[in-house]
């Protein structure tokens, strides 16, 4: 958290920056979005920014420069390369598991 702001990433390299506001049970505070807006502007006024309002059902932000996203949407993209991770981690322990009954075999 930075000035407020539930997730802030700094990319000084490619030079932009990524907010996000996380509501959950919540809604957001009368210019609540526009006040973190200006303050990523005035801090980093050389970078480009990107607004991400990350809610329970991608409900629509107070500000047009906030991107909607839901939970769901987020754990669509998420679980794709989480599941791949997991297959080829399985995929590994088989080959280890069917390596080691062959060692076992050709020593007995």
């Amino acid at each position: 958290e930075w000035a407020h702001i539930d997730l802030f990433v700094i990319d000084r390299v490619n030079k932009f920056v990524l907010l996000v506001e996380n509501k959950v049970r919540s809604g957001e505070s009368p210019g609540q979005l526009k006040r973190y807006q200006a303050t990523v502007a005035k801090e980093f006024p050389t970078f480009i920014p990107i607004y991400v309002y990350l809610s329970l059902d991608g409900g629509e932000p107070e500000s047009d420069e906030f991107i909607p996203y839901s939970y769901r949407s987020l754990l669509s993209v998420l679980i794709t390369p989480v599941m791949r991770l997991l297959l080829m981690c399985l995929i590994f322990i088989k080959f280890c598991v069917m390596m080691e009954r062959q060692a076992r075999a050709s020593c007995a």
